[in-house]
């Protein structure tokens, strides 16, 4: 369940805030994306690389520019009970990092990244392998 894995609450930012808000939010909270909320349910993402290339890369000044001006609208999101196999094929399927992970109302509970992802599997793979290099009589390298 994506609610035990996810991170919560993800650091939101509405789509009035300036773009040099959201990425103070991203530096404060070491992220490197926000999730913009409406009414609590998401509307956008805005990621630290939309900042660099969508604002400052076009020689915006980011104390004007408004979120909602520069996110990804509409963002691909995933219910909180899904499993941690559909949110990697969401994710390969979208071609995204992030998906904001939402409840049966679809207000914002967390968010998940491939990251969350990688780390986990890793984490797995490395128990499955000292597992059975013990049941091989092995030792772990």
């Amino acid at each position: 369940m994506l609610w035990k894995l996810c991170t919560r609450p993800g650091v939101t930012v509405s789509p009035d805030a300036t773009a040099e808000e959201a990425a103070r939010a991203m530096r404060t909270k070491n992220v490197g994306a926000v999730v913009v909320v409406r009414d609590g349910r998401p509307a956008g993402i805005l990621t630290d690389r939309d900042v660099a290339i969508g604002v400052v890369g076009h020689a915006r000044n980011p104390a004007l520019v408004k979120v909602g001006e520069v996110m990804r609208k509409n963002p691909t999101v995933i219910q909180e009970d899904a499993g941690i196999l559909d949110a990697a094929r969401l994710l390969g399927k979208k071609g995204v990092r992030r998906l904001p992970v939402v409840n049966t109302r679809g207000e914002l509970t967390g968010i998940i990244s491939l990251d969350d992802i990688l780390v986990l599997l890793t984490s797995e793979m490395a128990h499955i392998g000292s597992t059975l290099s013990q049941e091989m009589r092995r030792p772990t390298p």
